[in-house]
């Protein structure tokens, strides 16, 4: 057979090449397609392969330029390789050996011209599941004999009668976005989808199909059993993240870690994302799935614990990114309640719940062996007397001052670990405060150890401790042989000299108070209530360092005055002597608030007494 064929047949707009070739035979010798090729010593799997070679053959008896045919028929480059309009991809990408058609575009097919049916070649397409011109579900052919590998619509799809039941039957639906996007790309439309534009078609399109199953389903939900109208909805809901691109996709694998609910800590990566791990660290095909898989990667070594050396979907993790309480606690050998209590405390994790873990809180795997290191060198408080060689009063100072710091800062969780104190900062305390010290084989005399030149001096030892760190006391020996908090030795009175006090902002002594009042200090204990008995007069607790641990306020002092007034001040004012005054006071009627023996002084109301001896 030679020359153009005529009258010549149109190749159909979207039409398959090996469509339009049944379409060819059958117009014009009424032959069979393989006879047809036959003639022409085309091949029919050359056609079926879309090779060039059966291209420019068909080229030359249609006169449709070879580069036409080309591109409405995938080029198969080698086994599960095909190429199609610049595009690479598996055989995958395609329908498989089913037969894909809409029953109202052949019904519009047997309706005109020679009533011949057209196969379009976005059928050929797995992405495509509904008809882009009425908007229907796609109906598939199995194939069940050799020949079906033309996918001869003429045999392989219902007469008339059928496709009309079809067409009565098909709920009406817009094609699915990723449908769209695949599509557009195979025609070399503009698409705006950045990050699915940065991969190969095929990637674009399983990573969205992917994403859809996990957005919608969930990381257990096993893919044998979904049919052609699940894997439409895991394309709609799929695009709409990867639409958006890596922000998208991310936000979703979020959504997929906090809506796990573990007990434990011990919970992988493959637990949390199932089949969509699976999908990217086990697939046997050895297809590249593209940068979903960097995506997923970098989440879970961002996100969750993996040891090093693991290998995580393709690459060996050199360095742990992230720990969860039960990673540290076997890398360090701790309990992971303790760990997850300790990452509470600190605040490194989101959870408040101390007893509560749930395996997804993770932190810094750098912040993480930090503390951990605390933990292990942690020294429980009851310890610390005997580390430091100190009174437990003077650790409690410490302590309350911040110059230790237990592991829960916080005092929120009151455990004997995170109570305790990294010996490291315990020793840096220590090297601090000795660091000026002279030692010696004997102490000077007057030398004493903080405590007591805190006594003698008057002053509270976390001054002297403050003072010492700032390298203000010069006068600090250590005995040879002696170490720790007690060995150091100081001056009292170099003491008193480097940290004088202002007292005047103070209340009043006793003794001051005394004297205003004019009473004696066993009188102002009982008007104090010190005794046991009602108090007259209120006082406030000297917290300082010394002996004196009773003040008085000034308005305390005046308020007294102004109500009562004693005997020794009536005498002054009369200028006589006590018996005249009292004799004075009782004419008139006027007795003491009180019993003078309860009190210690003859005490009366002032308003009332002061005109009487005058």
């Amino acid at each position: 057979m030679s020359g153009i064929l005529v009258p010549q047949v149109p190749l159909e707009k979207d039409e398959s090449v090996v469509s339009f070739a049944i379409r060819i035979a059958r117009k014009h010798v009424d032959l069979d397609v393989q006879e047809f090729l036959h003639d022409l010593q085309l091949p029919l799997q050359d056609l079926l392969f879309g090779k060039r070679s059966a291209m420019s053959t068909l080229s030359v008896v249609t006169g449709i330029d070879c580069e036409t045919l080309v591109v409405h028929q995938p080029e198969r480059l080698q086994a599960r390789q095909f190429r199609f309009r610049g595009h690479e991809f598996s055989s995958s990408f395609l329908g498989g050996t089913r037969t894909a058609y809409c029953p109202h575009c052949l019904l519009e097919d047997d309706g005109q011209g020679d009533g011949q049916r057209v196969a379009r070649w976005p059928w050929l397409f797995k992405a495509v599941r509904t008809c882009e011109v009425h908007g229907c579900a796609l109906q598939f052919a199995a194939k069940t004999a050799w020949s079906d590998q033309m996918r001869n619509l003429q045999t392989l799809a219902p007469d008339a009668r059928g496709l009309h039941r079809l067409v009565d039957q098909s709920d009406l639906r817009p094609p699915s976005p990723l449908q769209t996007y695949v599509l557009r790309r195979l025609r070399g439309k503009h698409t705006s989808a950045p990050w699915l534009n940065s991969q190969d078609i095929e990637q674009a399109f399983r990573a969205s199909e992917m994403v859809g199953v996990l957005a919608g389903w969930g990381a257990k939900q096993k893919l044998g059993g979904f049919n052609d109208q699940d894997w439409e909805d895991a394309g709609r809901l799929g695009f709409a993240v990867t639409g958006e691109g890596e922000t998208g996709i991310r936000a979703l694998f979020f959504d997929v870690l906090r809506s796990v609910e573990l007990r434990h800590g011990k919970a992988g990566s493959h637990t949390i994302f199932g089949f969509f791990y699976e999908w990217l660290q086990f697939d046997k095909t050895g297809r590249d799935p593209g940068p979903i898989r960097t995506i997923l990667r970098e989440f879970i070594l961002e996100n969750m614990a993996v040891s090093p050396g693991t290998d995580l979907l393709g690459e060996e993790v050199v360095k742990t990114r992230r720990h969860h309480a039960h990673s540290l606690a076997v890398k360090f050998n701790l309990h992971p309640k303790t760990v997850h209590r300790a990452f509470v405390s600190r605040g490194l994790i989101s959870s408040e719940d101390p007893d509560r873990m749930t395996g997804m809180d993770t932190c810094e795997a750098d912040v993480a062996e930090e503390l951990a290191g605390e933990l292990q060198r942690a020294v429980p408080v009851a310890k610390l007397p005997a580390r430091m060689n100190a009174t437990r009063p003077q650790v409690d100072m410490l302590l309350r001052e911040g110059f230790l710091k237990p592991l829960d800062s916080g005092h929120r969780i009151l455990t004997q670990v995170l109570r305790g104190v990294d010996a490291r900062e315990v020793d840096c305390l220590l090297a601090r405060l000795t660091n000026r010290a002279a030692h010696v084989s004997r102490a000077t005399a007057g030398q004493v150890p903080i405590p007591q030149a805190a006594q003698e001096a008057k002053r509270y030892s976390g001054d002297i401790v403050r003072a010492l760190i700032a390298g203000e006391l010069h006068n600090v020996e250590i005995i040879d042989g002696t170490e720790g908090y007690l060995a150091l030795l100081l001056d009292p009175s170099e003491v008193l000299s480097v940290m004088p006090r202002d007292t005047s902002h103070l209340p009043l002594t006793k003794r001051a108070a005394a004297e205003q009042l004019g009473v004696s200090l066993t009188a102002l204990d009982l008007l104090l209530g010190l005794k046991g008995n009602t108090p007259l007069i209120e006082w406030v607790e000297d917290r300082l360092p010394g002996p004196i641990k009773v003040r008085i306020r000034q308005a305390e002092v005046n308020s007294f005055r102004q109500r009562y007034v004693t005997l020794g001040e009536l005498i002054q004012r009369d200028e006589t002597n006590h018996w005249v005054v009292v004799g004075k006071l009782r004419a008139a009627g006027i007795d003491p608030v009180q019993d003078p023996k309860e009190i210690g002084v003859y005490l009366y109301d002032r308003l009332r007494a002061i005109p009487v001896p005058s």
